[in-house]
């Protein structure tokens, strides 16, 4: 008898732990809330949600909020990078719910431009789900809130708690940055955005008309290669920053997938003939400009080989050229620095930072690094600070050639 009260006690021990520990989980692992409150208008909602890995990409939102084989989801991680190839998907799941004294509309953001394809679903009054698409596999013209990047109105009730489910595809490795904004706050920096947009490519522009007019003037071929090198550049610019997807090409969402790396490829092909213009050929160095020629020629070719293939292959096609075609530059700029040139140090400046942003976006497409913004958007930077050092070496070289 005492054998078996030790047997019984020791079983319902066992059982209350386990109850316990079923209890303890499922509150540590409870869906957050996020409460809107216009006193904090901007929510960074990395950690606020629950994910998924679709391996194959079939899961419906009814499968994943009401369904019977619900899969598991866990707690989002801040800055993780997702591998989700052309065949899997993410879901995230977000509550949120507004203060009772919010006045303001409410707005899921995804501040990413090159975002594939990011899919937001909503529970209607009659318990349906209805979702909006966006992304820049779609045409800008079909997204509920046309811009830089997707956003979606997020339709709250005053009082209760709303479900949304995201659903985003994209081929590269990234990091996804989401967050909730208020309307006066978005507004706000919609204007700022597009301020600073406007003044980059404005200022860019003036330099297009300036070197192709002095290009004119002084029948000086090397302003003319700096003028196609800078349109060519603009349009990368306006491509990785959203304006060109929103602005130029707003109908057509396959181009706008491609433009970044395409145009990244030309305005690569055009480097070594401005390098060669600004530099001249040199004695013993007469390799150079058959190179160089090769290289540009090379560029179209090489373009349209990444529109064929795969994503990701095509971004290591794209990142091996530009790193191939910058090193190149900087070699020759260093042996004319060597020579008491001062035109090959600014040349060196000019292509010092495209080439270590380009190397990080090589490392980090290939699993080396990590994704981040700098790797992503670090490109975008190192050309737009090669522009204006370029032009002093080109400004340098006319002056003599002048004298």
């Amino acid at each position: 008898a005492v054998k078996c009260m030790r047997y019984a006690n020791g079983l319902l021990a066992a059982l209350l732990l386990a109850v316990l520990s079923g209890l303890l989980g499922a509150t540590s692992f409870a869906q957050p809330i996020v409460i809107l409150d216009d006193q904090h208008p901007i929510t960074d909602l990395q950690t606020s949600g629950l994910t998924w890995m679709d391996s194959n990409a079939q899961a419906t939102v009814t499968q994943l909020a009401t369904g019977k084989t619900r899969p598991p989801m866990d707690p989002a991680q801040a800055h993780t990078v997702y591998a989700l190839g052309s065949q899997a998907a993410l879901w995230q799941h977000y509550r949120f719910m507004k203060s009772a004294d919010s006045r303001q509309d409410w707005v899921l953001q995804f501040p990413l431009p090159l975002l594939d394809l990011v899919t937001v679903f909503q529970q209607t009054p009659t318990g349906d789900w209805v979702g909006q698409t966006a992304g820049d596999t779609v045409a800008v013209s079909t997204w509920p809130e046309p811009g830089r990047y997707p956003q979606f109105q997020l339709a709250l009730t005053s009082d209760g708690v709303h479900d949304v489910y995201v659903r985003i595809q994209h081929a590269t490795r990234v990091n996804i940055p989401v967050k909730a904004i208020s309307g006066k706050a978005r507004n706000h920096r919609l204007q700022v955005e597009a301020l600073v947009s406007g003044m980059v490519l404005g200022a860019l522009l003036l330099l297009i008309v300036a070197g192709t007019a002095q290009s004119l003037v002084y029948r000086d071929r090397a302003y003319g290669w700096y003028a196609l090198y800078v349109s060519i550049m603009t349009l990368v610019a306006a491509t990785w920053t959203g304006v060109a997807g929103d602005m130029l090409w707003s109908e057509s969402g396959a181009w706008a997938d491609l433009a970044p790396g395409f145009l990244s490829i030309l305005v690569g092909g055009t480097a070594p003939m401005v390098v060669h213009h600004l530099c001249g050929p040199g004695a013993g160095q007469k390799w150079f400009e058959p190179v160089a020629y090769w290289l540009a020629a090379a560029s179209l070719p090489m373009a349209i080989t990444y529109a064929m293939v795969e994503r990701g292959t095509g971004i290591i096609i794209a990142g091996t050229y530009v790193v191939a075609v910058v090193v190149l530059g900087m070699r020759r700029a260093i042996i004319v620095w060597k020579g008491r040139d001062m035109v090959g140090f600014w040349v060196l400046a000019a292509f010092m930072p495209l080439a270590l942003a380009a190397l990080l976006m090589l490392a980090s497409t290939t699993g080396l690094l990590p994704v981040s913004s700098l790797s992503q958007y670090g490109l975008l930077a190192g050309l737009t600070l090669q522009v204006p050092l370029l032009l002093v070496a080109l400004n340098l070289r006319s002056r003599e050639r002048h004298s």
